[in-house]
């Protein structure tokens, strides 16, 4: 069985089973810890993670479950639901506390160029993520969509966005950052 297939981090943790014991008990502590760590977290963020935003497309498979150990409550797409492509309208009314984006194939860097262009719209400044500077963008290039250790640390990374007082992995400024308020 192949990575690839995998729609969930218990489906990751399994095939790793398989192939290399102690690589899957390292994968499965870590994931526990972040869950360990947040399992008393009272105020939940509603985030809404994006892998495209021309057009707009929420991500789905692992990210949802990812978001919700971090702490968060991912919206619109449930865990091992594909990916969605969604309206602008459909993105206001969802209102989400925090957006993440992480475009499929991008850099920090070509996600935040392209973000640029949206995110001092009319419409984007009605999004309270962005009103109150709860936007930020990631690495979708290695992390976020290939199944394997870059799961776990994106487990690590949204963790570290989500629960900024709980963890520190040392990615922000090099694998994501917070993009500013917008007024």
């Amino acid at each position: 069985m192949s990575y690839k297939s995998v729609n969930s981090l218990s489906e990751l943790i399994s095939i790793a089973e398989q192939q290399d014991a102690n690589l899957a008990e390292s994968w499965f502590e870590r994931v526990e810890l972040i869950k360990h760590k947040v399992k008393f977290v009272k105020n939940r963020p509603r985030i809404l993670c994006l892998e495209s935003i021309d057009p707009i497309v929420v991500a789905g498979k692992w990210i949802p479950e990812l978001i919700d150990n971090a702490g968060g409550e991912h919206l619109l797409v449930n865990s091992t639901e594909p990916p969605t492509t969604i309206t602008f309208n459909e993105l206001l009314a969802s209102d989400p506390d925090g957006i993440i984006i992480a475009i499929n194939g991008n850099s920090k860097e070509l996600t935040r160029t392209q973000l640029e262009m949206f995110i001092h719209s009319d419409d984007w400044k009605q999004l309270k993520a962005v009103q109150k500077g709860h936007v930020f963008v990631a690495d979708g290039d290695k992390y976020f969509y290939t199944p394997g250790e870059g799961l776990i640390e994106t487990a690590e990374m949204i963790a570290e966005i989500l629960q900024v007082n709980q963890f520190f992995y040392g990615m922000e400024g090099q694998y994501w950052e917070q993009m500013p308020v917008i007024l």
